[in-house]
């Protein structure tokens, strides 16, 4: 089985890669995954200011202008997904930021991904009427329930309320300074590795 970093690497790039047959094997023709071909991978971005309001931005599309989401986009091809975060960000509301840590991984299929990030705002200046284009209409720094507003999809609450989650819980403890040492079974032994004190395996 080829390598996940390496599948990943091959479509992020623009190259084809073949997804092969179904669970069932199927003997319905498959295509290869191309991104921005026959497989669509979306980054949406969550951001927080030091007032625990949500970054929202105004969608400037005709089937949803005017109404309220997170920042998002589709990564381009030969585009990591940390630098399609910082662009879609820029974009639709002005402001730079730099991810944090991948907070869900969402999938309709194997043809449409969407990587969640909670990311940090970092610099920029917040896009308003003013700098309206193609990308959104505006931006804005949201304190209050987003139910309240017009929202172009519901789903983007579940993903806030994770996020919310996430901030709030403590983090996680230093790494042990004690010296590892391999288990036996490491330098040849038969005998099964076992977990060191905290959890952790002996082996490095």
């Amino acid at each position: 089985m080829a390598d996940a970093a390496e599948e990943m690497e091959a479509v992020l790039s623009g190259k084809a890669w073949d997804v092969g047959g179904g669970v069932g094997g199927s003997a319905e023709p498959h295509i290869p995954v191309r991104l921005g071909s026959s497989v669509c991978y979306v980054v949406l971005a969550v951001l927080f200011n030091a007032e625990d309001a949500v970054l929202l931005v105004q969608e400037a599309k005709p089937q949803c202008r005017g109404l309220w989401y997170l920042p998002a986009g589709r990564v381009e091809p030969h585009e990591n997904l940390g630098a399609a975060v910082r662009r879609e960000v820029r974009e639709e509301t002005g402001l730079q930021c730099e991810p944090l840590t991948l907070l869900a991984l969402e999938e309709r299929g194997p043809m449409w991904v969407r990587f969640v990030f909670l990311a940090r705002h970092t610099g920029g200046t917040l896009k308003t009427l003013r700098d309206a284009d193609a990308e959104s209409l505006q931006a804005l720094w949201w304190r209050g329930d987003p139910r309240a507003l017009p929202l172009r999809a519901p789903d983007i609450l579940p993903l806030l309320d994770l996020a919310s989650r996430y901030r709030r819980a403590p983090p996680p403890p230093p790494p042990s300074r004690r010296s590892c040492r391999a288990p036996s079974s490491a330098c040849g032994s038969s005998s099964p590795s076992r977990a060191a004190p905290g959890g952790t395996f002996g082996c490095c």
